[in-house]
């Protein structure tokens, strides 16, 4: 017969197959020709490599600040319009930390000068632009004269195309969505971790080491969707703005993921907790100092904040090796082995974009390529690894459930069995001893005559008998109360909440009904009776629990008495 849980597996699978059978419809019975784009990017015309000085000299796009600081002077670009445009265009194209003005045919058409703060940085980072060129300007000469804001690799044009704006656009989001979606999902999983670390307590180690995960994953896919993938300022704009939150997620990136490192230790070391603290807060103050006193900005104090990634990607590592060491030592199994090589693979990818940054000599355009492919990387592994520990841990505690269900559970009749009373026992005593349950009435059950029912009728019958003793029980008391059989034909009820004699009362009216049914069931051979006796139990000088359950023994005994004289009678 299936179980309820097979009927729900059939169901969404058949959900699954009548959703996955459409969709092979839609996509067989959908023709080509339908496919609609609004632009078409292979309308693009591509002129990187088409603009000279004013001599004539060809100008390598990615290399005007270095340019600029060799001639001592703003850098003027030429650009050659084809004679027939046919309609009216737009030069469309990326700048990087270069001020601009555009001319056609010696007007100006558009300028680029962005009002910056100086709590931000003296540059802007990245911004995408679009000129219209008209029809009318065939054969003209666009000129752009270009003042880098740093003399360095990083002040460059790119991306440079002659076309429809909405056809670039477009062609710019296909080619750096995937890379956007990439960050996104990063920060969407930190986002849960960090959600999910709060539900492991504030104090627990595994709490913390997720929050610190969490943390350096929003740091990281924040850092590689603003600034890389142009998408925030292409939808917000607010250049300086996120230009800013850049440099501030660099400078603070390191913290959490020492921090995330050292709750891995098998010892973890509160003095590098303190020591990464003091670190990225000193490292912090001193850009925001040298920035606001105009000595030096967040861009020319990058080699600095570097500096701060590299030594702490070496106290990772270091972290891990003296790690290793003292678990070999000790003979202790390194868990976390496998979650700490992912870790410096990430790291090692880290280091490969900021090596790459430092040392070209024509500006990256994607500095966080191989730190985003890392950290994917990292978490790929992480999951898996989750997974199995998740799924080892969910075995382990349903054997422990089951083992549990068995110790804690009467075979014979389903009730809670004498190892679960004496353990209930114990927490009732405490809690009535420290004040936080103020009564509990004990109720003792026998049933009679059970040596008469096995020598008579044998002991399958009596074990019946004693299951449908257990089933009065249950039915009258288990809604009110802790049902146990302690032995035999003996069981024993806990009740702690409500008017607890009332409850006894009509509890025990309600089971005499029910032991009264099955007294006229084809079942019964011998009429079953339920001796009952109850004994109420409350803090005080001398008297304990167990005390409550031998009066409520002698109450069921007298009990017993009674019903055996109405028997005889």
């Amino acid at each position: 017969m299936l179980k309820q849980s097979d009927h729900f597996i059939i169901f969404d699978s058949l959900c699954f197959l009548l959703f996955a059978l459409y969709m092979v419809a839609l996509l067989i019975g959908i023709s080509p020709a339908s496919t609609f784009l609004p632009f078409n990017s292979s309308e693009l015309k591509d002129i990187t490599d088409s603009w000279t000085t004013e001599e004539g000299i060809p100008v390598n796009l990615r290399k005007i600040g270095s340019q600029a600081f060799e001639d001592g002077r703003n850098v003027v670009l030429l650009y050659k319009l084809p004679s027939g445009l046919g309609s009216d265009t737009d030069l469309c194209f990326r700048s990087k930390n270069i001020f601009f003005t555009v001319s056609l045919d010696g007007k100006e058409i558009y300028s680029f000068y962005p009002k910056l703060s100086i709590i931000g940085s003296r540059s802007y980072g990245s911004a995408l632009h679009h000129i219209s060129i008209p029809a009318s300007s065939s054969g003209g000469t666009i000129t752009i004269s270009a003042q880098p804001i740093y003399h360095d690799n990083n002040c460059f044009f790119d991306m440079m195309k002659f076309g429809s704006a909405g056809a670039y656009y477009q062609w710019f989001i296909r080619a750096h969505f995937l890379s956007f979606l990439l960050c996104l999902i990063i920060v969407i999983f930190g986002i849960i971790a960090l959600i999910f670390s709060f539900t492991l307590g504030r104090n627990e180690l595994g709490g913390y080491n997720l929050r610190s995960l969490a943390f350096f994953s929003i740091a990281v896919g924040c850092w590689a969707g603003l600034e890389e993938t142009l998408i925030p300022q292409l939808l917000y704009g607010c250049l300086p703005f996120i230009h800013g939150l850049n440099y501030l997620l660099l400078i603070f990136m390191g913290y959490p993921a020492v921090q995330y490192a050292n709750s891995l230790m098998a010892r973890p070391k509160k003095a590098v907790g303190w020591v990464a603290l003091i670190f990225t807060a000193s490292e912090f103050v001193i850009c925001i100092l040298l920035n606001g006193l105009e000595i030096l900005d967040f861009h020319e104090l990058l080699p600095f904040i570097h500096t701060g990634l590299f030594l702490a990607a070496a106290a990772i590592v270091a972290l891990f090796i003296e790690n290793e060491i003292y678990c070999r030592k000790n003979n202790i199994s390194n868990s976390n082995l496998v979650v700490v090589m992912a870790f410096i693979v990430f790291a090692c990818f880290g280091i490969i974009d900021l090596l790459r940054y430092r040392f070209s000599d024509t500006g990256v355009d994607n500095s966080g390529y191989y730190m985003r492919m890392g950290l994917l990387l990292f978490f790929v592994i992480l999951f898996v690894r989750s997974f199995f520990t998740l799924y080892r841990r969910m075995k382990l505690v349903s054997d422990a459930e089951a083992i549990r269900k068995v110790a804690y559970t009467d075979a014979l009749t389903g009730l809670g069995s004498r190892a679960a009373f004496i353990l209930r026992e114990k927490e009732l005593e405490n809690a009535i001893q420290n004040g936080s349950l103020p009564a509990v009435l004990v109720c003792q059950f026998d049933t009679n005559d059970l040596k008469l029912v096995n020598d008579s009728f044998g002991h399958a019958f009596g074990d019946e008998f004693i299951r449908a003793a257990s089933e009065a029980i249950r039915n009258s008391f288990g809604k009110e109360g802790d049902c146990y059989r302690i032995g035999g034909d003996e069981f024993t009820v806990f009740l702690t909440n409500g008017n607890l004699p009332e409850i006894f009362l009509r509890c025990r009216s309600k089971m005499a009904v029910l032991a009264d049914n099955f007294n006229h069931s084809p079942a019964m051979k011998k009429p079953l009776y339920i001796a009952c006796g109850s004994s109420l139990y409350k803090k005080s000088e001398g008297h304990t629990l167990e005390d409550a359950e031998h009066e409520a023994d002698a109450d069921m005994y007298k009990d017993k008495k009674r019903l055996k004289g109405e028997q005889e009678v």
